[in-house]
């Protein structure tokens, strides 16, 4: 398989799975602001700024999140050999999505707490 043919199909390959990627990490980010903002709220402190910002900073997120998703073109280029029956291109990169969505669950929890935090300081 030429480089070309192998890039074109590594990019089609974690271009297609962009979309599950940032469903995925929706509903923990948004679990976590929710839980710490009601706690917040529930022990009095006061908001800092509205929820356009709060949208505003779930968006710069998503950006921060799709550069870490794009992370996984340097792992594919660096590590997948170019054979057909590469152990990378049949299990490797399901193993790699997987591994990259848990560790983006637990990205996503920690910043929609960090983003009700921002917007609800003690």
């Amino acid at each position: 398989m030429e480089f070309a043919d192998y890039r074109r199909e590594a990019i089609r390959y974690w271009e297609r799975r962009r979309i599950v990627w940032n469903l995925i990490l929706v509903p923990p980010s948004v679990f976590a602001y929710m839980f710490a903002a009601g706690i917040a709220i529930g022990i009095g402190d006061q908001r800092q700024f509205g929820y356009p910002m709060v949208a505003a900073l779930f968006c710069f997120a998503a950006v921060g999140a799709n550069i870490c998703y794009s992370l996984a073109y340097v792992i594919e280029f660096w590590v997948a050999g170019r054979d057909a029956e590469d152990a990378y291109r049949t299990t490797g990169r399901r193993l790699l999505f997987a591994l990259g969505c848990l560790v983006g669950i637990g990205l996503a929890l920690a910043g929609g707490r960090d983003i009700a935090i921002l917007q609800y300081p003690s």
